[in-house]
């Protein structure tokens, strides 16, 4: 929410809001402030982008009932929505993706970052073969967790040492470093299981949150 809060043109053609909890009232002067900056992640967005909501949380289906973006919902229950789950399966647009079996976290929580990676794999033509892929999966999580762990330790000291737009720029330079080896995986997986690059999208600025 730090960063949603004073964006102007940024646009990302895929936005995934898990969940809007009250979180971050350190920083943010209330609440209202907290909403304001979550919502600025579509705020830009126009119908040819997506928005990935969980419409189980009512904050986040309030907050984002206006958004322009085209809604792409998931949903442990509503069989309605673009991506549920039913009786051990994960569905996207009636069509089953994978089976529960798949996954080694069963929890509930669990399933819906399943449903929210699988709405953004199916925007961007993601076989289900590789979206099945246990082994793949499970190391991708394990250096999520990673950087997530390490980058918190760094982002709770750094700010004593450096200003914010220095702190930004450093990070979001590490980022832009780690995803190079990314790309290139990518891009080498895509040709591998027939992706064609006129079915992606033209800017495939993506932003979880």
């Amino acid at each position: 929410s730090f960063q949603l809060k004073g964006i102007k043109k940024f646009a990302p053609k895929i936005a995934v809001v898990t969940n809007v909890k009250q979180a971050h009232l350190d920083y943010h002067k209330s609440i209202e402030d907290y909403y304001k900056s979550k919502i600025n992640i579509t705020k830009n967005q126009t119908k040819q982008d997506y928005l990935v909501l969980n419409i189980d949380d009512p904050t986040s289906v309030l907050l984002f009932k206006n958004s322009e973006a085209t809604k792409i919902t998931y949903s442990l229950n509503n069989k309605n929505s673009t991506c549920y789950y039913n009786k051990g399966n994960f569905y996207y647009n009636k069509e089953i993706v994978c089976n529960i079996r798949h996954l080694n976290n069963k929890t509930d929580i669990f399933k819906y970052d399943v449903m929210a990676s699988i709405c953004v794999a199916k925007l961007l033509d993601i076989d289900n073969k590789l979206i099945k892929k246990q082994r793949l999966a499970n190391m991708a999580l394990l250096l999520a967790a990673f950087i997530w762990g390490t980058a918190f330790v760094a982002q709770s000291v750094g700010m004593d040492y450096v200003g914010p737009f220095t702190f930004l720029w450093v990070r979001s330079f590490v980022g832009a470093l780690a995803l190079l080896p990314v790309i290139l995986v990518r891009s080498i997986s895509e040709k591998k299981i027939g992706v064609k690059e006129g079915n992606l999208p033209n800017n495939r600025k993506t932003l979880i949150m």
